[in-house]
């Protein structure tokens, strides 16, 4: 059956959403992405959890075309999943980057996940805000090192040059990733960040001397093609 023959057929789609193929389940969701009303929008989230990767991938990018129409029954999928369903609704959340989703997102931030911390500080660097920024800010002495990068980088994105001396502390993190999101996010705030990484070249801590040195001599294009 081709899509584009099956009209407002409920059944027909709800059986080609769940087919047993993933290629066949993938170009449903496209469909009902093109269309996303109300109903078809519900549908959407529930394939948050499809097996398929692909399939998640296309029903979290269609969720932020949606807009509006998805921040509830997102917040909803947020507050009672888990899994890589709930992964591929923080990726989704992130693209809606709407108010209306921080207090479910600062909910996340204690989850013992380290991969639902990290998205939810992605969503927080979006969205910024007090309760935000602070709630981001505690998560840079997270105790994983994908939650302390992920911290790092949301600073970096908000440009909150008060934290440039705790990212500068970072720069000597015993983790690669978290010290390049320190040194990235520090020459993102600037001038207080660009001090604080050319005085690292001194720094008697070789992870930190080093870091500050790559990330200085980066030319333009290839640092923001890193840092975004």
């Amino acid at each position: 059956t081709m899509l584009h023959d099956i009209g407002q057929s409920s059944d027909t789609l709800y059986l080609l959403l769940h087919d047993s193929h993933s290629a066949v389940r993938a170009q449903a969701i496209e469909w009902a992405a093109a269309r996303a009303t109300p109903d078809l929008v519900t549908i959407l989230v529930e394939r948050l959890a499809d097996p398929s990767p692909l399939s998640r991938y296309i029903s979290q990018d269609a969720l932020r075309h949606a807009g509006m129409a998805a921040v509830e029954p997102v917040i909803r999928y947020l507050q009672t999943h888990r899994g890589a369903g709930l992964l591929a609704a923080l990726a989704a959340a992130k693209g809606l980057a709407l108010p209306a989703l921080l207090p479910t997102v600062l909910a996340l931030m204690s989850d013992p996940s380290a991969a639902v911390r990290a998205r939810a500080i992605a969503i927080l660097g979006v969205l910024g805000g007090k309760e935000g920024v602070h709630a981001l800010l505690h998560r840079l002495t997270d105790p994983e090192p994908e939650v302390r990068a992920s911290a790092a980088h949301a600073v970096g994105e908000l440009g909150h040059w008060p934290a440039a001396p705790v990212l500068a502390d970072l720069l000597r993190d015993r983790a690669f990733p978290v010290r390049r999101e320190a040194a990235l996010a520090l020459r993102r705030l600037g001038a207080p960040g660009m001090l604080l990484l050319r005085r690292a070249l001194t720094d008697a801590n070789g992870f930190a001397s080093d870091m500050a040195r790559q990330v200085l001599d980066l030319p333009d294009v290839v640092y923001r093609n890193m840092a975004s």
